[in-house]
C-alpha cells in the first residue's frame, strides 16, 4: 500500500512537472528504538546541494521503495510514510 502511494505520488509529480523529482519527504522509524522522524531523501546520490537537509541518498525510486521493506537489512530504519516528492528544497 505504501509503495503504491509512493508510485502514485511520483507519477503525479512527473505528469505535473515533466521531469523526475529530486527529493522525497518521508516519515521513518528507527529499528532499534522505534522512534520516528520526518525527513528528506535525495533520489540522486550525486546531489550535493542542501546536503545538511538530506537524511539519506538513493539512486532511484526503486531504491527508495526498497527502504519501505522491513526485510531491508542494510539500514537501521524503515520508511513508514511518504508525504510528497519535490523538485527542490
Amino acid at each position: 500500500m505504501l509503495k503504491t502511494k509512493a508510485r502514485r505520488l511520483f507519477s503525479n509529480f512527473l505528469n505535473a512537472y515533466g521531469k523526475e523529482p529530486q527529493y522525497a519527504c518521508c516519515r521513518i522509524e528507527f529499528i532499534d528504538d522505534h522512534s520516528s522522524i520526518e525527513t528528506v531523501f535525495a533520489l540522486d546520490s550525486g546531489i550535493a546541494e542542501n546536503d545538511d537537509q538530506i537524511f539519506y541518498y538513493c539512486d532511484s525510486l526503486n531504491d527508495l521503495l526498497s527502504l519501505m521493506d522491513k526485510e531491508e537489512k542494510s539500514v537501521d530504519f524503515i520508511i513508514t510514510d511518504i508525504h510528497e516528492f519535490l523538485g527542490t528544497l
